[in-house]
């Protein structure tokens, strides 16, 4: 009696719970029938959309892009060939000044050569008396020696023609002419000149300085033309033409100082010679570039920039023609050897080409592309061979079927299955693609 009397206390105690129990678990199972189904979003192809640039043959040619130093062409020490004190000092001789050839640097003060000119000529008008001299004694013996010819023996026919005295008076005369002429020569010394066009780097005199023979004067360069030691690999010398001697023109060459005009005008030289030897650090050859009017000087390169001596430059090396090759600018290659082209069925082909010649901005191929193929110019992340793409204004494509297409289930802009009776919702029709250049499309 005990047992059943706890057993109906039980029971009247737990039934509450347990149909609240029941009742959670209908209400949970009715709730997730009844409500919309999630809408399926089966993955399909989405073509992106791109820019492409169609490739074509062209004729173009071979750029080696270099660097080198600016050396001076002629680089001479001045010094002077005469001993004195320095009295003048013409405006060109300060670092930085110019001056035309046979133009006056500096006097030397020329009194004491002006004396010794006046005292060679003295010695010069002296044998030349002495020589008029000697001349009339030699006719009056000559008509002494044709009377008495039959009495005086040959061997003493010089001694009586007086030949020997002669000889002398005519050394004498020649001797006077030759020590005013360096007498005269010292005088014109004592003005230093500039030996070309030039502009002096450094001075070593001043107004009242007394100089010596063989004392520098002035450091100068020549501005007439410049060299410049321009380094290149050795697998890069085939593409420039070097001319083998003074009357063959070698390739054009660019020119330009980034540290003083980094978007300035480019000067132009062209090859003058290959070096005899390689670059010590890099071990490449060395091209010797000639560069005409280096401080623009002349009126036709008024505008364009002065090279300076020891500058680190820039160079461009206009090689050989390529004839028939497809230029490829070099920010289109991907991983160093391949680019990204759209095939005539629109899809994605990633091909590895191998350069003609290689260069700083663009690669020239004359295997492995065709003319009339397109090179994708867009940035896309994640490439796959083979996957669909298209061009601004071209349709947009996409594989598999209606209900396979990845923006055709509910969405934005899509009907939804539980629409009411059996309706579309508002907004449903064709879906307009976004078309953002080089983005992906949604997926």
């Amino acid at each position: 009696m005990s047992g059943h009397f706890l057993s109906g206390r039980f029971l009247k105690r737990a039934w509450p719970t347990v149909a609240i129990l029941l009742l959670g678990l209908i209400l949970t199972i009715v709730i997730a029938t009844s409500g919309p189904e999630a809408p399926k979003r089966p993955s399909a192809e989405q073509a992106r959309l791109v820019e492409v640039l169609p490739l074509e043959l062209v004729d173009a040619r071979v750029i080696v892009s270099a660097m080198g130093t600016v050396r001076p062409a002629r680089e001479v020490d001045i010094t002077a060939q005469v001993v004195g004190k320095v009295v003048e000092m013409g405006p060109a001789l300060i670092p930085g000044g110019y001056a035309v050839a046979d133009e006056p640097l500096l006097r030397i003060d020329p009194r004491d050569y002006e004396f010794v000119v006046r005292q060679r000529q003295s010695d010069l008008a002296r044998a030349e008396q002495e020589w008029k001299l000697e001349s009339g004694q030699q006719e009056i013996a000559k008509r002494e020696y044709a009377l008495l010819e039959t009495v005086i023996d040959e061997s003493t026919s010089e001694l009586v023609l007086r030949e020997p005295q002669l000889a002398t008076a005519r050394s004498t005369l020649d001797a006077a002419r030759a020590t005013l002429q360096k007498a005269e020569l010292d005088l014109q010394r004592t003005t230093v000149r500039a030996p070309f066009n030039c502009i002096v780097l450094e001075k070593h005199v001043d107004l009242g300085a007394v100089v010596n023979t063989n004392s520098p004067v002035a450091k100068v360069v020549g501005t007439d033309a410049f060299w410049v030691e321009v380094a290149v690999p050795l697998e890069k010398l085939r593409w420039i033409a070097i001319p083998a001697d003074a009357d063959a023109e070698g390739s054009v060459v660019r020119i330009r100082q980034p540290s003083v005009q980094p978007e300035g005008p480019w000067r132009e030289g062209r090859v003058l010679r290959l070096m005899g030897d390689l670059e010590t650090e890099g071990r490449m050859a060395r091209l010797l570039v000639e560069v005409a009017d280096p401080y623009a000087r002349q009126p036709e390169n008024a505008d364009a920039p002065a090279l300076l001596v020891d500058a680190f430059v820039e160079a461009e090396i206009i090689g050989r023609e390529l004839h028939d090759v497809i230029r490829v600018p070099r920010r289109y290659l991907h991983n160093s050897r391949s680019v990204w082209l759209r095939t005539s069925e629109g899809r994605l082909e990633i091909r590895d080409v191998v350069p003609t010649y290689s260069g700083e901005e663009a690669l020239l191929v004359a295997e492995g592309l065709e003319a009339g193929e397109e090179l994708v110019t867009s940035n896309i992340s994640a490439p796959v061979p083979g996957m669909p793409l298209r061009v601004q204004g071209e349709t947009a494509r996409s594989t598999g079927s209606r209900e396979d297409h990845p923006i055709a289930g509910a969405g934005e802009g899509q009907p939804s299955e539980k629409a009411g009776e059996g309706q579309p919702s508002e907004g449903a029709g064709e879906v307009q693609l976004p078309e953002k250049d080089g983005e992906e499309l949604p997926r």
